[in-house]
């Protein structure tokens, strides 16, 4: 989704999927993607006996959930970021096309 977004302004301001920001992009969603299965993998599975875990043994559980948790919701917060950044473009991006067609309606510029 957000690397759709991504893509579509890209296009609308000119750079293409070509360009050195996008590619980094793609990049850094490629890496994000192959941290994503990562942490799913750690996920401990939703039948795992936790009754048969000592104190010691569920705490450390619980930490390494809550690291993984905190990894997830970076990344979350991070693509959230980036599409509102993707928003914001495009309505920079609509306000300067709608500026420029009222300048050639009103004869201020060729067109």
């Amino acid at each position: 989704m957000a690397d759709d977004s991504r893509q579509r302004v890209a296009a609308a301001m000119g750079g293409g999927i070509q360009s050195g920001n996008y590619i980094h992009w793609k990049n850094t969603c490629t890496a994000d993607l192959a941290e994503v299965k990562a942490l799913r993998a750690r996920l401990p599975e939703s039948g795992d006996d936790f009754h048969t875990l000592s104190t010691v043994q569920l705490e450390s559980k619980l930490v390494d959930v809550r690291a993984l948790r905190d990894k997830a919701t970076r990344l979350r917060d991070k693509y959230n970021a980036a599409l509102a950044a993707d928003d914001k473009s495009r309505e920079e991006i609509r306000s300067h096309n709608a500026a420029i067609a009222r300048a050639r309606m009103t004869g201020q510029i060729p067109g």
